[in-house]
């Protein structure tokens, strides 16, 4: 009964290492600027690549809000390189949603970008979450996660993506990923300076409370 017992819990085990093992994630961690490249930056959201059969889950979050002060950040548009090994131009990319993908090997272009090129792009509608499919051949060609785990043709970035209703003069950014990363990254929220100010006041007054009572003691 024991072993029995013990053989559950191991298959158990080999089962949840499998399961994690068939999700990729790309940190959204780099601003793209031209000739210089990807500047390192807190994470702007990430890519999630899970298999799912013979299609690819992708999930897109990003952090912040959004530049008009009522919609969030817009994913405008989605870059991801591929093994160049098993595909090509000519490859039968497509999304469960219809949004069409364009495959252009190592001549994909995030604007901007003037070191390296990527492979495939598509252009969602979505606002700070974005949920699809990618499929090959209309989901008769297996897909896996590990064929989009490849940089650029500078070995510079994983992925980019097109962030619009971004709080600039601009409008909109473009963000790369240096780094595939274990577990999703968490946003990490700024204070506002007025909140910075009235935190500082508080502290400052408990601290104030603080010595007058240890004075009267």
């Amino acid at each position: 009964m024991r072993k029995a017992f013990a053989i559950f819990w191991v298959l158990l085990l080999l089962g949840f290492l499998s399961s994690q093992a068939q999700a990729i994630i790309f940190d959204l961690d780099c601003i793209i600027v031209g000739g210089n490249g990807c500047t390192p930056s807190p994470s702007f959201g990430f890519i999630q690549l899970t298999d799912d059969g013979n299609k690819v889950d992708v999930s897109v979050t990003l952090f912040g809000p959004g530049g008009d002060g009522v919609n969030p950040r817009k994913i405008n548009e989605i870059q991801l390189n591929y093994d160049d090994a098993l595909f090509s131009d000519a490859s039968a990319f497509s999304t469960t949603s219809g949004t069409p993908v364009d495959v252009k090997e190592n001549d994909t272009k995030a604007d901007g970008y003037a070191l390296g090129r990527l492979d495939l792009s598509w252009k969602p509608t979505a606002f700070s979450v974005y949920n699809d499919e990618l499929l090959l051949d209309a989901g008769g060609t297996n897909l896996d996660p590990a064929h989009f785990l490849f940089k650029d043709t500078a070995n510079l970035i994983f992925a980019a993506v097109h962030i619009g209703n971004f709080p600039s003069t601009a409008g909109s950014i473009w963000v790369g990923s240096l780094n595939e990363v274990a577990v999703p990254p968490v946003e990490v929220v700024i204070p506002e300076p007025s909140t910075m100010i009235l935190l500082g006041s508080g502290l400052l007054m408990a601290a104030a409370a603080g010595r007058r009572k240890f004075r009267k003691k």
